[in-house]
């Protein structure tokens, strides 16, 4: 994997669920696997930590033009202190716009992080301190800027940073450059250099380019990636933190984050009508770190 977990992910997020002080917390997702997959990692999550429980799981079928009914019928015929809502950018939109429009703007909204585009944030607009959420794997690694360039070069501004954008791309590079380290394209030989494609020691590369001058001149390499770092355990996957975003339109609420978090999750940016801030929750590899942050990370 080139991006942490589903269960470290779904563990963030249902923690800051906790923060907002649901108790109750609505799931809503549509027939696709990985849909029903993060909902049924929420829904875990949010029993293992205990102190919250799932209020009601109601599943929207994709061909749906507009999910106003959907999320009016949720609404109406439960109690919940926030809602948990997945099914990809399209359906989040329409899945937003329901939520404002029918007046339900005042329960928190966490979107999964197969929501998560810089577009959807360009296409909704919140009322005046509407809190929407959302997480995904942090994205820390040395390569980000290289592939916003190339992604922008290339597309221009139809090119989108979004957190899946930068799990294939690191997928890909780690692919070509085992076939490259390996010298063979026989998938035995390929999974035998993946892990060292990432690992020190080696020279730091975050580029394609000096990835392969640096293999080509027999010298070992620890390829930064985008979306991490890529520093593979012996389960394959990688460390890193979860990143709660907390979207709220500029002016109308004022954004916390919680004590244990540290100062580097306090970063602020703009997009579209909405201010961002970052909640951090770290993991090491498949333990959540505990300490000072109590059980949360650091």
């Amino acid at each position: 994997r080139t991006t942490v977990s589903d269960s470290v992910l779904t563990t963030g997020m249902a923690l800051r669920l906790q923060d907002l002080g649901a108790e109750r917390i609505a799931i809503m997702h549509n027939p696709d696997p990985s849909s029903i997959s993060i909902s049924d990692g929420i829904e875990s999550a949010i029993e293992t930590i205990g102190g919250m429980e799932v209020a009601a799981r109601v599943e929207y079928q994709l061909e749906e033009v507009s999910l106003r009914q959907e999320v009016s019928n949720l609404f109406d015929n439960n109690e919940f202190g926030a809602w948990f809502f997945s099914g990809g950018v399209d359906q989040g939109i329409q899945g937003i716009n329901a939520w404002t429009e029918g007046g339900y703007a005042d329960t928190p909204l966490m979107l999964a992080n197969d929501m998560q585009s810089e577009s959807l944030a360009q296409e909704v607009s919140l009322p005046d301190g509407a809190t929407v959420t959302s997480g995904t794997g942090a994205a820390a690694g040395e390569g980000q800027e290289h592939l916003r360039e190339l992604g922008e070069e290339r597309f221009g501004d139809e090119f989108s940073m979004s957190t899946f954008a930068m799990s294939k791309y690191d997928s890909l590079m780690v692919i070509a450059l085992a076939i490259e380290r390996a010298g063979s394209t026989d998938p035995v030989e390929v999974e035998k250099n993946l892990g060292a494609i990432g690992r020190s020691p080696g020279t730091e590369v975050s580029t394609y380019e000096e990835a392969l001058n640096e293999l080509r001149n027999g010298n070992d390499i620890n390829y930064q990636g985008t979306l991490t770092n890529l520093n593979f355990n012996e389960y394959g996957d990688v460390a890193g933190a979860v990143r709660v975003r907390v979207g709220v339109l500029r002016g109308g609420f004022a954004v916390r984050a919680p004590a244990c978090v540290a100062d580097a999750a306090n970063d602020v940016v703009s997009g579209g009508d909405w201010e961002v801030a970052d909640f951090a929750f770290g993991f090491v590899n498949r333990e959540i770190c505990s300490g000072e942050c109590d059980a949360r990370g650091s």
